[in-house]
């Protein structure tokens, strides 16, 4: 196999190019960790569990590997073709003896030999549980001869995909639409057909066309048999692999060059007119909010930015009431679906924080708007009025909702004891510490727009320090408590209120912490992040650092000998 991969030369120029990537390193040793882990715990689960534990192993292995296999071959390839044309090389390929034929068989064999290698990773894993016992030395065959054909498969559209598309996110998106299709939509298909008493033989023709139907009815979609003979299914997936090789070699033939641009209608243009309003409304809000700040305005200029919390807000209440009114539904499920939504707001707050600061860094005009007499405080203010009109019309909505849940509670505490009337009183606190945590968060999402690398993870980086550290220091407390009680055998009875209080109390100060961190740190680190663009962006990440230290740790050594002969 590698003398064949050798012959092709694009194979071979991909392949150097990832052999040269940190990322491929990364790889093999995250995959060979990753292994040694679910080795260990396959071991640990034999010998607590026994041979029963294993039979179920096998599935949901099988179930991962294949469906690894199903959407990483579509990520794999889905740039493989499309940069060529971003890069305007894919003209210059074809001024070679190259054929389209080579150029995406060799695109294949380069981009999809990691996926080929990973498949190879996890069968040991598999060859664990067959010397366990309990499975066939087939069923390890044909799971891994099954997961290379869909492999197989999902290269081949991801192929397809990026001769028809330029940017990536496109391709990528397009290849996962068809591979769902033949994943979920087939058997939806067959299910139909069975529904309206279509003919055996078509349910039998479509179901050969579903992917790994027959295999996995799990992995499938719809737990049936879609066909009588896998085989068959697993010869049509093949064939239907080499169809898309097909159309990216007549795609990338006939439409390598680039189209002239067409007139279309754009669902995000159009959305964007419409979220901005007429020239008149842009007028009259610019009138409205540019005296009082002008990144205030900059930041509220779109007026449906909070349309997606209103209506999670709106759905989500109305089912609760739907539910209360049906008598579905009592008190608990309500506390939690209110929990729920708070959660929400306060992921939004963050995204909505952060996402001004991101769209002004990315065009480059962060900069020249600190270089105007704007400070990086009225930025900063600007930009937290700009989160409050966004969020407080949900965020009301949710304290009446909130507010007459209390109420109900209150009038009902009469047959939940002092449960109830702690439960009553924890949430009144809780709509406090709400609010309270809502405006840490806007601070939290600005100072994730001008520290974290990606924009979308800002949302993520506030609600890690916000959220998730007092609730993992609680949940650490709570079971080393448990542990302890445990092994010494202690009898500790501590009080629902106690547990309540120290979890509040974690919240609020690991709140009160942040924000008095990012009211200090963020106005000199905003002016820092908005020159960031403009300076080169050195490698900080942990392998960086240490191999910048072992270089400084080399060079020391080899100059050593020179400053002795100087000295002397």
């Amino acid at each position: 196999m590698l003398t064949a991969v050798v012959t092709l030369p694009i194979a071979r120029r991909e392949m150097m190019v990832l052999a040269r990537s940190p990322a491929l390193y990364r790889a093999r040793v995250t995959s060979s960790i990753a292994l040694l882990c679910c080795g260990a715990g396959f071991a640990l689960l034999y010998k607590y569990a026994g041979l029963m534990a294993v039979a179920q192993v096998i599935g949901v292995l099988s179930f991962v590997i294949l469906m690894i296999c199903l959407f990483a071959g579509v990520h794999l390839t889905a740039d493989s073709i499309s940069r060529e044309k971003r890069d305007g090389t894919l003209g210059l390929l074809f001024l070679t003896p190259l054929t389209p034929f080579q150029i995406v068989i060799g695109k294949m064999v380069a981009h999809g030999l990691m996926g080929f290698y990973a498949v190879f990773i996890g069968v040991p894993l598999l060859c664990l549980v067959l010397i366990a016992g309990g499975v066939r030395f087939l069923q390890i065959f044909e799971l891994a001869l099954w997961a290379l054909n869909i492999l197989f498969f999902s290269c081949a559209v991801g192929l397809w995909a990026s001769a028809r598309h330029t940017e990536r996110k496109k391709a990528a998106a397009s290849g996962t639409w068809v591979v769902v299709l033949f994943w979920w939509g087939i058997p939806l298909i067959v299910q139909l057909l069975n529904h309206y008493r279509s003919p055996a033989w078509l349910i039998e023709l479509v179901g050969l066309f579903a992917v790994n139907g027959s295999f996995n009815s799990i992995f499938a979609g719809p737990r049936m048999r879609l066909v009588q003979a896998p085989w068959f299914n697993f010869l049509v997936t093949h064939l239907m692999a080499w169809t898309f090789l097909g159309f990216a070699i007549y795609f990338l033939k006939h439409r390598w060059q680039d189209a002239p641009a067409k007139e279309k209608f754009r669902l995000r243009e159009w959305w964007k007119k419409k979220s901005y309003g007429s020239p008149e409304v842009r007028r009259r809000i610019r009138d409205q909010l540019l005296d009082r700040n002008p990144f205030f305005w900059l930041a509220s200029r779109d007026r449906w930015r909070s349309l997606n919390a209103w209506t999670f807000t709106i759905i989500f209440l109305g089912f609760m009431a739907w539910q209360f009114r049906r008598g579905l539904a009592g008190l608990e499920p309500a506390c939690f679906m209110l929990l729920v939504v708070a959660f929400t707001h306060k992921v939004l707050t963050a995204g909505f924080s952060a996402h001004q600061l991101s769209i002004e860094h990315e065009q480059g005009t962060l900069e020249m708007l600190l270089s105007t007499p704007l400070k990086t405080e009225t930025v900063l203010k600007g930009q937290l009025m700009a989160v409050t009109r966004q969020v407080r019309g949900p965020i009301l909505l949710w304290f009446v909702a909130q507010s007459a849940l209390l109420l109900l509670m209150f009038l009902w505490r009469s047959t939940g004891g002092p449960e109830a009337m702690l439960l009553i009183v924890g949430f009144t606190i809780y709509m406090f510490i709400h609010l309270f945590e809502l405006y840490v968060m806007a601070w939290a999402g600005m100072w994730g727009a001008v520290t974290v690398k990606e924009a979308k993870n800002a949302a993520g980086s506030a609600m890690a320090r916000i959220i998730m550290i007092p609730a993992l220091t609680f949940g650490l407390v709570m079971s080393a408590g448990g542990f302890l009680t445990w092994y010494f055998q202690l009898n500790w009875n501590v009080p629902a209120p106690l547990i309540v209080g120290f979890y509040f109390t974690l919240a609020i100060s690991n709140a009160i912490g942040w924000l008095i961190y990012f009211r200090k740190n963020l106005p000199l680190r905003l002016r820092e992040f908005a020159m960031k663009r403009y300076t080169p962006d050195p490698n900080t990440s942990v392998w960086g650092k240490l191999g910048q230290l072992f270089g400084r740790f080399r060079a020391g050594q080899r100059t050593a000998p020179v400053l002795k002969e100087s000295n002397v």
